[in-house]
């Protein structure tokens, strides 16, 4: 930032002077018009060389000439530190690594240095010099068996480094992969963290969700080699965790202050544990924090820091629910250079569901510190929740409803109606996200569904003895179908066979096991199948094949 000043030069109040600027000090362009006599730029390269020239216009219109030239050299900035440095093993002995960009406009490069192997980092000459487009990179091929540390430093434009010492990640070079492995994906590494239920997630990145029989979380303070298991801070979500997401909550307000390591330690369904987990580094300070997460009045509210200039995720788990929250806010969305972005989960407060559906406990609301509630620039934020479906069948755990129905909705701050947001449902992660331009309250929804138009009947034709004989579980499914509906079996000559009632408790699917109103088993032949739900009607013909 430069600020200009000057005089009238004997011209009188109110005399409209024209200011120009030039980066080369020949080509000149005018960056402003008016009658102050103070000019302040933003936006300016640092370390360079500007050129100004001013000269009045009167009344008429007419321009003196240009006075004397300007010019100024700007000064240096240190760039703040990127975040988020993660580390992951790869096959070949190679490692990837992986970071948040530097918040800093400034920032011309990242260094990257590293251990040797050795524990101790090597700040006195970089491992490799990325530019700052750069967001990730893998090294060449190491020892495998040994664990290689590495660091993350910016460097500015004009070659002014920052010396953080806590941008740290952690893995162990491999020759070939096997087994299940997670990463600590929240807190992101290099934040400063408080709070007493700071949430600590883990996601998989090696195997699959059904090889997993726990997660465990562990940290050590840095320099330390015992590893140690977090206790948790509640208990609904124990350490280990069993189940996915994987998550527990942190008392970072009962540790000392200082650099922590922190990892998570997946265990395969015969107990194995991963003997080389990937590690990342935060330090708890309880004065000067990135991340503020506490339960209050039996509310989780999680407060972090965010920047303008990069993209932002803030992730954070219910205090009694399955739910993980998480809001991915792009660059350029907040209006402020820096804010606070609070995410409370579950919030005791918020608008009553929308009429005909179910409150399924899968809310977040979201505030900027700002009072910003519309993004800036167009832009568009996402906001994920997880839900739980622990043996896989489609239904939320708990409830009658399906997933492939669940939408997001948001309501404003003040209360009122709900609103349907471009809404997507992934079944094999479970989570539903949503995207939005403003901040607010956000919920899952179920509504019921009041049309058939998404009723199907398999299999048609039905063979019985090709799907393992009568019994309670097996015969024709009708699925798509709504909260509540009758389902009438006819035979060709319109003689009722069978009627079925649909209620909530079916979640939208029934099964026709092939028998009549008096127990017998239906002739070979074809049906006439009717459905009614309000004043929806679906008709359709089914074969049975014996």
């Amino acid at each position: 930032t430069a600020v200009l000043v000057w005089d009238l030069n004997g011209n009188p109040d109110g005399t409209v002077m024209q200011l120009w600027r030039s980066a080369d000090g020949a080509n000149f362009s005018s960056v402003y018009a008016g009658a102050a006599q103070v000019y302040a730029e933003s936006g300016l390269e640092e370390c360079a060389t500007y050129y100004y020239r001013l000269r009045a216009v009167n009344g008429a219109g007419v321009f003196t000439g240009l006075g004397p030239e300007l010019s100024f050299v700007t000064q240096a900035s240190t760039p703040s530190a990127p975040s988020g440095l993660y580390a992951e093993a790869l096959a070949g002995g190679r490692i990837a690594l992986s970071w948040d960009p530097s918040p800093s406009r400034n920032a011309a490069e990242y260094r990257v240095y590293y251990d040797s192997a050795s524990g101790t980092v090597d700040y006195s000459a970089p491992y490799a010099v990325l530019a700052s487009t750069a967001l990730s990179w893998t090294t060449p091929a190491l020892t495998p068996g040994y664990t290689y540390r590495f660091a993350l430093r910016a460097v500015s434009r004009c070659g002014i480094v920052e010396y953080n010492t806590t941008v740290l990640a952690s893995a162990q070079a491999a020759g070939s992969l096997s087994g299940v492995r997670a990463a600590i994906k929240s807190p992101q590494g290099g934040k400063r963290i408080n709070g007493n239920s700071v949430t600590v997630v883990a996601e998989l990145t090696l195997g699959a969700a059904a090889q997993v029989s726990q997660v465990r979380f562990q940290y050590r303070l840095s320099g330390n080699t015992v590893w140690t298991d977090i206790t948790a801070a509640n208990a609904a979500h124990p350490n280990p965790d069993a189940s996915a997401p994987y998550f527990t909550h942190w008392d970072a307000d009962a540790m000392a202050a200082g650099v922590y390591e922190l990892r998570a330690v997946a265990a395969d369904l015969y107990g194995s544990e991963d003997q080389a987990p990937p590690a990342i580094t935060v330090t708890i300070d309880h004065a000067d924090y990135d991340v503020n997460e506490d339960v209050s009045g039996g509310e989780l509210q999680k407060e972090q820091k965010i920047s303008s200039t990069v993209s932002s995720t803030v992730q954070a788990a219910d205090e009694s629910t399955a739910m993980l929250a998480k809001l991915v806010i792009p660059a350029g969305a907040v209006s402020a250079d820096t804010a606070t972005v609070t995410l409370v989960s579950n919030p005791s407060s918020k608008p009553a569901p929308p009429s005909g559906s179910e409150d399924l406990s899968l809310a977040v609301k979201i505030n900027l510190s700002n009072g910003q509630s519309q993004l800036s620039g167009g832009n568009s934020a996402s906001v994920t929740i997880s839900y739980r479906d622990e043996n896989g069948d489609g239904v939320l755990d708990g409830t009658a409803v399906r997933a492939d129905r669940l939408r997001m909705y948001t309501s404003p701050d003040g209360g009122g109606s709900w609103t349907a947001l471009a809404t997507s449902v992934n079944l094999s992660s479970r989570t539903i996200t949503g995207t939005t331009t403003h901040f607010s309250y956000f919920s899952a929804f179920a509504a019921p569904a009041s049309t058939l138009s998404d009723m199907k009947a398999y299999p048609n034709p039905w063979q019985p003895g090709s799907g393992g004989g009568f019994d309670s579980s097996s015969g024709v499914t009708f699925s798509g179908l709504p909260a509540s509906a009758r389902i009438k079996i006819f035979t060709i000559m319109g003689e009722l066979v069978r009627a079925l009632e649909v209620t909530a408790a079916d979640a939208g699917t029934k099964v026709w096991d092939g028998r009549n109103t008096e127990g017998h088993k239906a002739v070979s032949g074809v049906y006439l199948v009717r459905i009614k739900s309000g004043s929806s009607e679906k008709t359709l013909k089914l074969a049975v094949e014996r």
